[in-house]
């Protein structure tokens, strides 16, 4: 600060050689200005310094000025008012408490055992309802039908689900319907099982059919309806929609709804006896026209 103090003294002096007194006078004024500046900012960063000793547990500043104040010459140091030199604080002789600092290190500081994240308990996670909820069906429209190149029981579909997207399926229909009622049907498609290869082309969703195997044969399901849209999707009432994206088949899901998937007396398909609606069409009739009173599948 002395040092500082001289150099703008020694300035000054330049100045009151080679200026006129209105300009010293301008540049005394500023040259003071800037000098409180700095004085505020000094006693800021040594306010700082105290701050972070005090949070390591020293006070490295107070020492320091203590060692300003102590006498040095041998007169001062004989005076009884003097301290030993064993007593006299010396700053780099200080070492900070490895305690204090090991229990202010925020990274090598471990948490408690109560504040130790538990892992979630997914016994404890609230599992959604097994329903047809679960079930992504969707309206789809078949525009491509042919025979499966290696079997001769299934067909090759391609299916639109509407919003440009296409998927393939496989259906084992070709003893129950005839290649031609297949193309551009419009049905009901499960589209959230796990993609499967049946003899080497992989399905990706299933035309939903009532089923009588042994008696009255399999008929896909159909939809009546003024205004069809490609890709609406079958809710129940009583049963939130919240489809999965895909089934797990190690839950097997679909297996414990599908006892309850069924066409009714009057061939309307149902779930747990209540109707199937389609989300944007509540007055549409989802329905066989043969079967009657028979599993869907």
């Amino acid at each position: 600060m002395e040092k500082l103090i001289q150099s703008i003294n020694s300035k000054l002096k330049q100045l009151e050689s080679l200026a006129t007194p209105e300009a010293i006078q301008y540049v005394a004024e500023c040259l003071k200005v800037r000098n409180e500046e700095l004085i505020n900012k000094i006693k800021s960063l040594k306010d700082a310094v105290v701050q972070q000793e005090l949070l390591l547990g020293l006070n490295q500043y107070e020492n320091r000025k203590a060692m300003s104040s102590a006498p040095t010459t041998g007169d001062n140091l004989s005076s009884t008012n003097a301290k030993p030199e064993s007593e006299t604080p010396h700053t780099g002789s200080v070492k900070p408490d490895q305690t204090l600092l090991k229990q202010k290190d925020p990274v090598k500081s471990k948490p408690s055992a109560n504040e130790r994240k538990k892992p979630e308990d997914k016994t404890q996670s609230a599992e959604k309802p097994v329903d047809i909820g679960r079930l992504d069906m969707r309206v789809g429209r078949i525009i491509d039908v042919s025979r499966h190149p290696d079997a001769d029981s299934l067909y090759v579909e391609k299916v639109d689900l509407g919003g440009n997207e296409i998927r393939t399926v496989v259906s084992g229909l070709v003893k129950f319907v005839p290649i031609e009622q297949l193309q551009n049907r419009v049905g009901i498609f499960m589209c959230n099982l796990k993609p499967a290869k049946m003899r080497g082309v992989e399905s990706e969703a299933m035309l939903m059919c009532a089923s009588a195997p042994e008696t009255s044969g399999v008929e896909p399901l159909i939809v009546e309806c003024q205004d069809i849209r490609l890709g609406d999707s079958v809710i129940v009432d009583g049963f939130t929609h919240d489809p999965d994206e895909q089934l797990n088949p190690k839950k097997k899901i679909f297996e414990q709804v599908k006892p309850d998937l069924r066409v009714n007396d009057n061939g309307i398909a149902v779930y747990k006896n209540v109707p199937w609606k389609l989300k944007n069409s509540p007055n549409a009739v989802i329905k066989s026209l043969k079967i009657k009173d028979a599993q869907i599948a």
